[in-house]
């Protein structure tokens, strides 16, 4: 009986010691990660420029054997800091420091200087930098060449029929082909004296993709870029460079890579190509290759342009979307049809730079759209596809609102079915180019129709398009034109006051009211290019897309500034750069305005932006 009475106790005994001794039994806790860097990264790397007198803040990074980040305890250290004097925190003085505060940088000298920072054995590999007087300004030159510039196009087959042009070997002096580079130099002054070699590397900007700059790194101790890029060319058109160092910019140098000339566009793929034909008659449901062949004013034949492939009847022959990314296109017929297909060289993808024209730049230089000599015809025959036709009705003899009916006729069975009632009476009916979108122009409200929402009972087929500040707060005028891809449109209306026409993006669904000198009519004809995006204008029209600070509206036609807090303006401007160009405007003033002016550019030296400045008489 004892053992029965003391079985429990010893269970209980047993139980409890194992538990005690379980966290002993299975292993140890496990190591945290490695304190020690193996790699350690400072920025800025490789190099920076800094003037005398400024500071720069250096960051340090450190990696573990893991490859993991830690955050040691850095220490930044200078070869000199007689030149450069480093901070604990890792803040970087051209000069000296008021150590122990760090406030006050002082210069003293100039030079290269070598930093690192350290941690627990291991540094980083050392930054240059290089200390120097202040620039004042920063020239960008051509780097005469050495030896003579290597001929262009060298080895290039015959050029198609329609665009046998002569090479221009003239065309060196102003613009690059395909295989030709330019040396560019940066000079940096310091009242008036050459100081580029103290500056360092120097940093070069291109404006877009004409050209692609490659840095060279010098021969020499330092191993870092120089002062000189090579400018290779990549896309036909302008772009202009920049230099900067030391938060110094240079004046933009224009550099050219030739724009096209010439394109000729051929039937077949390339190599088999029949420059005699222009025109192809396949059966609906087949494909047709064209091969476009661009010729720049150099008289090369270039290798990648961007061209812009557009079909007058996407709804029967359509070009794909691969199209544009080289010389050859597929175009596939979709539907009984004809169309015309054409290739063409435009802004902003090709040509690049249209339409400003750098002064001392001769005509056949300067970028301009450039569209193919003779267009491909294509016909695709068979069994007639199904469309809608778009009708529209007045009825006043029943209906005191004189209101309008819109019909949607099935060309299968050419029945109107009901009629969808308008909200606004048309004047003018519009399809894009695919058919399935229309613009309707009304001087009560403009509209954009959706033939695929007629019959929805959850989409209406109609949309408005606002235009906020003007009388009704739409768009209203007759549509003149749409894009190829009917995104955007151009409606006119002659009848408000003062004239406006409207550039409508219906991706956005939002009417951009534009100013013009004198509102077109009808016949202002097509003035979308190949390229959706690309708005071609009359010589004697002006059209102004205009971006309205803070102050502006636009009222009943006008656009209005003020009022404005004291001592300060608003300005309505256009963001682009443009070079030999003029401008007018008519101003009035209340009385009491303190004035008002217009101009051209923005001088950085006294930030001046006006030309012309005009005050109220009272």
């Amino acid at each position: 009986m004892g053992r029965l009475r003391l079985g429990p106790l010893a269970w209980v005994i047993v139980t409890v010691f194992l538990f005690w001794f379980l966290p002993a039994c299975g292993g140890h806790k496990p190591p945290g990660p490695n304190p020690f860097p193996v790699r350690i990264s400072l920025n800025p790397t490789t190099s920076a420029s800094l003037q005398a007198g400024t500071t720069l803040q250096f960051f340090a990074t450190a990696q573990n054997s893991s490859n993991g980040n830690i955050s040691p305890a850095f220490t930044f250290a200078s070869s000199n800091s007689g030149i450069l004097d480093v901070a604990p925190g890792g803040t970087a003085c051209a000069g000296t420091w008021n150590a122990p505060v760090y406030t006050v940088c002082t210069p003293t000298g100039t030079g290269v200087v070598q930093v690192t920072a350290s941690a627990l054995g291991a540094t980083s590999p050392p930054t240059l930098v290089f200390v120097h007087p202040p620039i004042d300004n920063i020239q960008v030159s051509v780097v005469p060449p050495v030896n003579s510039p290597p001929p262009a196009c060298p080895n290039q087959g015959p050029l198609p029929a329609a665009c046998n042009l002569k090479f221009n070997p003239n065309a060196a002096n102003f613009c690059l082909s395909q295989n030709q580079i330019q040396t560019l130099q940066a000079t940096a002054y310091s009242n008036g004296v050459d100081i580029t070699a103290s500056v360092g590397p120097f940093s070069f900007t291109e404006a877009n993709s004409v050209v692609k700059l490659t840095p060279i790194v010098t021969v020499s101790s330092y191993n870092v870029a120089t002062n000189q890029v090579t400018a290779s060319p990549t896309t036909p058109g302008q772009t202009q460079v920049i230099a900067s160092a030391s938060g110094v910019f240079s004046q933009p140098y224009n550099i050219e890579t030739c724009p096209v000339q010439c394109i000729a566009l051929e039937l077949g793929v390339n190599g088999s190509q029949s420059s005699s034909a222009t025109s192809f008659v396949v059966n609906k449901g087949t494909s047709e290759v064209i091969t476009a062949t661009a010729v720049d004013v150099q008289g090369c034949i270039v290798p990648k342009p961007p061209l812009t492939w557009v079909s007058s009847q996407p709804a029967a022959l359509s070009v794909g979307s691969g199209c544009a990314a080289g010389t050859t296109c597929t175009v596939s017929t979709v539907q009984a049809g004809s169309a015309t297909i054409t290739a063409s060289c435009t802004p902003p993808t090709c040509n690049i730079g249209f339409p400003l024209n750098p002064a001392g730049l001769p005509a056949p230089y300067v970028p301009q759209p450039v569209y193919p000599v003779t267009a491909i015809s294509g016909l695709a025959t068979g069994a007639p596809t199904s469309t809608t036709v778009m009708a529209t009705s007045q009825d006043c003899s029943t209906d005191i609102l004189c209101s309008v009916g819109l019909y949607n006729i099935a060309t299968s069975n050419n029945l109107p079915g009901g009629a969808f009632q308008l909200p606004t009476p048309p004047n003018s009916l519009l399809f894009d180019g695919a058919g399935d979108r229309a613009y309707m122009g009304s001087e009560f409200g403009a509209l954009v129709i959706s033939p695929s929402n007629f019959g929805s009972a959850s989409a209406s087929p109609f949309g408005s398009l606002p235009a906020s500040g003007t009388p009704l707060g739409l768009v209203t005028g007759k549509i003149l034109a749409t894009s190829p891809n009917g995104s955007f449109a151009i409606f006119s209306d002659t009848i408000s006051t003062p004239n406006q026409v409207y550039l409508v993006n219906t991706a956005t669904a939002v009417g951009a009211d534009l100013i013009v000198g004198a509102a077109p009519s009808a016949a202002w004809g097509a003035p979308f290019g190949a390229n959706s995006h690309q708005v071609r204008v009359p010589a004697n029209s002006c059209l102004l897309l205009v971006n309205k600070g803070a102050g502006w509206t636009v009222t009943a036609g006008t656009m209005q500034g003020g009022p404005n807090q004291t001592f300060s303006y608003a300005n309505a401007y256009i963001t682009s750069n443009w070079v030999n160009f003029s401008v007018q405007a008519r101003f009035r003033l209340p009385a009491g305005a303190f004035g008002g002016g217009l101009g051209g550019r923005v001088s950085t030296g006294t930030g001046a932006h006006y030309g012309a400045w005009i005050y109220p008489e009272n």
